[in-house]
Order: C-alpha cells, then sequence, then structure tokens
C-alpha cells in the first residue's frame, strides 16, 4: 500500500488521497521556533530603546561629554536593530523553509495521487 503522496495529505477510508489545504500539524516546531524568533525580536528592540534611553540619561547625570553619549547611544541602537533583524530574519527563514517545502512537493504529491487514483 502506498503511503502519503506527502506533507498535506491523507487517506480517507475508501483509500483515496485528500489534500488539506493550510496544515499546521506538520513542522511544529519550525512554526514554533519562527513565532519564537520573531517576539524575540520585538523583546530586543524593546529593551535596546529602554538600555539607550537609560545609558544616554545616566551618561548624562555623571558628566559625561555630549560626543560620548551620543557616540554610547548610537551604539546600542545600530546594535539593537542589528539584533532584532537577525532574530526576524531567522524566524521569517524558517517559515519560507516550511513554505517552500510545501510549494515544492505540491505538483509532485498531486500528480501521484492523481496517479493512485487511475490504478485499480
Amino acid at each position: 500500500m502506498q503511503d502519503s503522496p506527502g506533507p498535506g495529505w491523507t487517506r480517507s477510508k475508501d483509500g483515496e488521497f485528500q489534500l488539506h489545504y493550510f496544515t499546521y500539524d506538520h513542522f511544529p516546531g519550525a512554526r514554533t521556533v519562527a513565532g519564537v524568533f520573531k517576539a524575540l525580536a520585538l523583546l530586543v528592540l524593546a529593551a535596546g530603546a529602554v538600555a539607550a534611553a537609560e545609558s544616554g540619561r545616566a551618561l548624562h547625570s555623571v558628566g559625561a561629554s555630549s560626543g560620548n553619549v551620543i557616540a554610547v547611544v548610537v551604539g546600542i541602537v545600530a546594535g539593537t536593530i542589528i539584533a532584532a533583524s537577525a532574530m526576524a530574519f531567522f524566524g521569517y527563514v524558517l517559515q519560507l523553509l516550511v513554505a517552500i517545502h510545501f510549494d515544492v512537493r505540491f505538483v509532485e504529491s498531486a500528480k501521484l495521487a492523481d496517479d493512485l487514483k487511475a490504478l485499480p
């Protein structure tokens, strides 16, 4: 007996394959990790904004020069942007890989299911 032609396909009681669009039961780990990366990106942005503001205030209160305060705040903001965009990119890549997997397999899966229906 033939296995499922690909992810998103299940066999009905009469033995035929049925396609489930927008299946979420495949790759739950990748989907969860992608969501965690995106949430982490937002958390990094919020923490970076607070860190930049507090660092600027603290340096200003101890008498640091304006150039030093600006350099530290710009460094924190730049690091925050790089870190947050890296986290968001990792989440996007995981979602993209899952989508590519379904898109690449869809045409072959549909052909195989049609071939299996034609068998006696």
